[in-house]
């Protein structure tokens, strides 16, 4: 395969075997590459700077140690999960970067294609190319994400999303890097939506008593004095090893170049990390020096580099806060500070002394990082250490940061900023925080890494996080979570040493809560949220009135989290304290409580639902929604939309209840409420309808109106595919429960193929949901797997779908066991699939075992409608096992219950009375009593016949009735009887092959010649 790639005026990347993504002006969102060994450096070249030595691009230093760390990550790599994720975080200098490239070799050579993701926004985009990521003949693909704490959360759920991860048969594996794990929680759940296995652990620090330091130094200063040509035995080793901050892959690698360099300049060398570090940057210093006046540096042939050290020292500095720039932003940068230099020939001379790894690029930052940040903080003035700090300093930062920065260079630079300041307490005094005082808004545009760099500095000002603090967004915001939770939780830190009135401290604890939720830190938010609880409950007992909507409130969210990590019972518990507070408000100010009274009920009934109980659910929905249409008559403007999702939410009550009628009349209205919201706001009622559009399918399905019931899960799996799109965390899992009813749909009306594939997606998605919540989320994949065992079933893969309901029987059987009126009933439906997949491959008497389950299981539930169904199916498997007395019997106990159930709601239970009806028919006919077959039979086709009468839709399940009837009558002799049937399913079949060309010709043809037949015998 070859692909072509031109650019025209901008830039153009391909890339084979793997998505592109990019934003609407063509920014790549991110650039997958090929991981490869880097090119080692030029000797002489590396010796010049000592930084060079230490950047890790150029693996001067063999890879030393971290032996438990490798065995563990390739013990992850080659685990059984298709798709895993594994975050691996450590400060700067632990060595991540070292370890992910010795683990990417290793990958490499065991057979795994290695790709590197590199973050798109303010990186220099590459030349015009390709990159040739198919995964032919591949062990796995391995995906390595470096900075990954730095991405903005969207950005990497797109990453995720990259078919290349998720190639049928393929094993992936995503390696994220990052200095904490703050991040990590909220990219669990997104990639729970992906079916991927999540794990994380930290760089431990090396010990200092078990010979890894020494080992790790010894390495690191063989290799050195490779480099500078000296025996190592010569070089002495430091005393310092053992002490804490030694603890760190790059202070050991520092102490053995500065231990070499220093020895071979005769100097004594420093012992500290502080000293350390100035030796390094000295060394920086001496070359620009060099540079400048020594002829051997010529840049080409007719000159030397034209600027002086000082132009140089704040050349490296700007480029530390921005990072690599393309020539022409690099040029508008130095612009920008008034760098006292011709711009074009300041960029030549810093990229002669600093090479950028990207074509075309400026500015290449002093690595590594941990380095690039003191270096920051010892250029600004206020520190005691021996560096010339620099006065220009302030300025250039606040040039850089200030104003127009951009989004990419905005986040780096504070980024870098803070965690120089979290080591070198002068430089948040003399320059962030004053500069955040300032323009405090600059933080939350830097995005959350920023946030969460800013959050961690030990010594940050308390007023700078409150001058920040107004700036967040007042809602959920998918790149920004985290770190707005960290900054929060450190400022209500702060602020609870001091509070005294148990009011403010409960609501800094209620505002923790509602953060951490949001960067998917459930448990931390169940902590806070139960804090602010208790706190408001003592104040409502010293003063009622003055915090009783404060408890109300608290309630309701501490229920939220309960049910967020599957303690439903106490979530229940807790949602009842809720309506009855809300309740009591509305006594004194109706208009102000009324809509919280409303949201109450409906979170209770949703519990309760949860739980089984679902007459007690629907009684308190009922409440709400007669609440909430009362509101929307009142302002439709304010209540229209709360109105619309209640009764979407009814219908789904009533259905669970057996009232599918009235279910489907509500769930119609809800839908038409939320097209008609959808019309005038798409953006904002898109969500609604999608879930409204899905309860709809549902309620038609729950009819048999299979034709009806698909366009409605269409359209709802049609909003949800673009919602996922846009926010996958939020979304995707909805999308799942949509992807599984349409699959149902299309497996009813005869299209297996694709009912299957709609499934296998929706179980990919749920899977790990599973994993992550399992009592929230285990429910739905056992649903989904047994809805995947009848699609495997219906294209005669009975072997898979045994194994497929398997699994789903095993988990629902644990659920049932823990909560029984949760998930009995779902546990029986299960069975009866199982069931039926043992039919299929013959185990009959096993069938029946597992039926008979189901049976027992409503009797006890006392489910009349699903204990029907059940024993119609019980009634056939029980015949082919021999037992047809038994069987008849099943099938009488179903007709008897079908018609009770018919008279109370005959539309809703005449259908199923039939089918029964003709059960009890098959089971006489087994038993060859034909008449009293037939005479059963005719009452089941006087029902098709009054029910096609008024609905055309049922003329299909009339023919089929009357062509059941033929067989009944022609196997008791009754000729003339079977000969009219057969003539009037004929006529059925040809009216319904006008109104459906081409979807009834076999049947046509099949009553026509089993009608002739019977009218030559009748004659």
């Amino acid at each position: 395969m070859t692909q072509h790639v031109t650019a025209d005026g901008g830039f153009a990347y391909g890339a084979v075997g793997a998505d592109i993504h990019v934003f609407g002006d063509g920014t790549p969102v991110y650039l997958l590459e090929r991981w490869s060994r880097p090119p080692g450096g030029d000797p002489g070249w590396l010796l010049e700077l000592p930084s060079r030595l230490l950047n890790a691009r150029f693996e001067v230093v063999e890879f030393t140690g971290r032996h438990e760390e490798l065995a563990a990550l390739s013990r992850w790599r080659d685990g059984p999960a298709r798709l895993a994720a594994h975050w691996l975080h450590g400060p700067g200098g632990a060595g991540k970067t070292r370890l992910a490239a010795q683990f990417a070799a290793a990958s490499a050579e065991a057979g795994w294609k290695v790709i590197t993701a590199v973050h798109g926004p303010g990186s220099v985009l590459p030349p015009p190319g390709s990159q040739d990521l198919r995964l032919d003949g591949a062990a796995g693909v391995l995906l390595i994400v470096d900075y990954a704490d730095r991405w903005p959360h969207s950005h990497l759920t797109w990453l995720f999303s990259n078919t290349i991860l998720h190639r049928v048969g393929v094993p992936a594996r995503i390696l994220l890097l990052g200095r904490t794990a703050d991040a990590w929680p909220a990219l669990r759940g997104a990639l729970a939506n992906l079916q991927s296995g999540t794990s994380s652990s930290p760089v431990q620090p090396l010990g200092d008593d078990d010979g890894t330091r020494l080992e790790m130094f010894s390495a690191a200063r063989d290799a050195f004095s490779r480099r500078y040509g000296l025996d190592p035995a010569d070089v002495d080793r430091p005393d310092a090893l053992r002490d804490q901050e030694m603890g760190l892959t790059l202070a050991l690698h520092m102490a053995a170049l500065v231990a070499v360099d220093a020895h071979a300049h005769q100097r004594r060398p420093p012992t500290d990390m502080a000293g350390l570090t100035v030796y390094l940057l000295d060394r920086e210093h001496r070359h620009w020096a060099d540079l400048y006046g020594d002829p051997a540096h010529d840049l080409d042939d007719q000159r030397r580099a034209r600027v002086p050290p000082r132009v140089m020292h704040q050349m490296v500095f700007t480029a530390a806060l921005t990072g690599t720039a393309s020539r022409a932003a690099g040029t508008a940068v130095l612009e920008r500070i008034g760098l006292p230099a011709d711009p074009g020939l300041a960029l030549d001379d810093h990229a002669a002394c600093y090479p950028p790894a990207a074509a075309g690029a400026v500015l290449e930052p002093l690595y590594p990082d941990r380095l690039a940040e003191d270096f920051l903080a010892l250029t600004m003035p206020g520190h005691p250490a021996d560096y010339p700090a620099q006065s220009w300093a302030p300025a250039t930062t606040e040039a850089l940061v200030g104003g127009d920065a951009g989004p990419g260079r905005l986040s780096r630079a504070i980024t870098f900023l803070a965690a120089a300041a979290d080591r070198w307490p002068h430089l948040g005094p003399t320059c962030l925080f004053p500069l955040l005082t300032r323009s405090p808004q600059l933080a939350v545009e830097a995005g959350g890494a920023a946030l969460t760099a800013l959050a961690a500095i030990r010594d940050v000002d308390f007023d700078v996080l409150a001058a920040v603090e107004p700036f967040l967004p007042p809602g959920r915001h998918a790149d920004l979570d985290v770190g707005v939770a960290d900054l929060v939780t450190r400022l209500a830190g702060h602020r609870l040493a001091t509070a005294t009135d148990p009011a403010v401290q409960a609501h800094l604890h209620a505002n923790v809560s509602w953060r951490l939720d949001g960067a998917g830190r459930v448990e931390d938010a169940l902590a806070s949220a139960q804090q602010a609880y208790d706190l408001r409950r003592a104040l409502v007992a010293a003063d009622r009135a003055a915090h009783l909507r404060d408890l109300a409130v608290s309630a309701h969210n501490l229920a939220a989290c309960l049910g967020a990590t599957g303690r439903l019972e106490e979530t229940v518990g807790l949602m009842e304290e809720s309506v009855e507070l809300f309740g009591e408000l509305t006594g004194t100010d109706p208009a102000g409580f009324l809509p919280r009274l409303a949201e109450a009920l409906a979170s209770l009934a949703a519990n309760l639902q949860r739980l089984g109980r679902g007459e007690e659910a629907y009684t308190h929905a009922e409440r709400g929604t007669a609440i909430r249409r009362r509101l929307a008559d009142e302002d439709p403007a304010r209540h229209l939309s709360s109105l619309a999702t209640a009764l979407a939410d009814d219908g789904v009550h009533l259905a669970g209840l057996g009232r599918p009628e009235e279910s489907l009349a509500v769930a119609e209205e809800a839908v038409a409420l939320h097209r008609q919201l959808a019309e005038q706001n798409p953006a904002a009622n898109l969500p609604g309808l999608a879930i409204a559009a899905h309860y709809l399918g549902n309620r038609y399905g729950d009819l048999e109106r299979w034709a009806d019931g698909r366009a409605a899960a269409e359209e709802s799996v049609r909003a949800f595919r673009r919602l996922a799109e846009a926010n996958p965390d939020r979304h995707r899992g909805n999308l799942a429960g949509a992807l599984d009813s349409l699959s149902l749909h299309l497996s009813e009306l005869q299209l297996p193929e694709d009912a299957l594939d709609l499934e296998l997606e929706a179980i990919q998605i749920r899977r790990q949901r599973a994993a992550e919540l399992p009592a929230v989320f285990r429910p739905e994949l056992a649903r989904s797997l047994q809805h995947l065992a009848g699609h495997l079933a219906a294209l005669d893969r009975g072997e898979e779908a045994l194994a497929v309901i398997a699994e789903s029987v095993s988990t629902f059987r644990e659920l049932a066991a823990a909560r029984p009126a949760a998930h009995l009933g779902d546990l029986a439906e299960a069975l009866d699939t199982l069931a039926s997949c043992r039919s299929d491959v013959g185990l009959v008497a096993e069938a029946v075992a597992a039926g008979e389950e189901a049976v027992a299981i409503h009797r006890r539930l006392g489910a009349r409608p699903a204990l029907a169904d059940l024993l119609r199916w019980l009634g056939g498997r029980l015949g082919k096992s021999g037992r047809l007395e038994d069987g008849l019997a099943a099938c009488h106990e179903a007709v008897e219950i079908h018609r009770q159930l018919a008279r109370a709601e005959p539309a809703a239970y005449r259908p199923e009375l039939a089918k029964s009806l003709r059960s009890v028919s098959l089971r006489l006919g087994d038993l060859e009593r034909w008449d009293a077959a037939l005479a059963v039979h005719r009452e089941a086709v006087a029902i098709w016949r009054r029910l096609a009468a008024s609905d055309p839709d049922r003329l299909p399940a009339l023919a089929d009735a009357l062509c059941h009837h033929v067989t009944v009558a022609g196997l008791g002799g009754r000729m003339r009887i079977a000969s009219a049937a057969a003539r009037e399913a004929a006529q059925l079949y040809e009216q319904l092959g006008v109104r459906f060309p081409g979807e009834f010709t076999e049947k046509i043809r099949e009553a026509r010649e089993m009608h002739a037949e019977l009218a030559a015998m009748t004659s």
